[in-house]
């Protein structure tokens, strides 16, 4: 049993990638970057059938939501929502302090990821082809 990636990528919508454990789906990226930063942490976890019902999901759902980390939540986003100014590496925090739910980033931050993000993918050369694991430097077996 294992986590594969699959190209879904096609010459007219770019890239995109699905992370399936034993051919099943579990998330799907429309950047490398996130593809293989997914994958690791998925392979951390291990499979599916080492967790307990429903606190998988969450768990991806959590892990996933800390790439955005990556860059700092400052605000206002383009529809005028605002940031809580969490740095970079630091999560997004509610008005009372808390972390977000499940790591739920701001709008600020996803706006900011996403250039990121774009830029990324130009300096990586990535633009609708799919990177090889190799090059990317990832393990895409879990063993069991």
């Amino acid at each position: 049993m294992s986590y594969t990636i699959v190209d879904m990528s096609n010459d007219s919508d770019g890239y995109f990638a699905e992370i399936r454990w034993n051919d099943e789906f579990v998330v799907g990226f429309f950047h490398p970057w996130m593809t293989t930063m997914a994958l690791r942490e998925l392979e951390k976890m291990g499979g599916p059938c080492d967790q307990r019902n429903g606190i998988f999901s969450q768990e991806v759902s959590r892990r996933v939501n800390r790439l955005h980390r990556a860059v700092p939540c400052h605000g206002p986003s383009a529809l005028g929502e605002p940031g809580c100014n969490a740095g970079v590496g630091q999560p997004c925090k509610r008005p009372s302090g808390h972390e977000t739910y499940l790591g739920v980033p701001h709008a600020p931050r996803v706006e900011a990821f996403d250039r990121w993000l774009v830029e990324l993918a130009n300096e990586m050369g990535f633009k609708n082809n799919f990177p090889s694991l190799d090059d990317l430097g990832v393990t895409h077996h879990y063993p069991v």
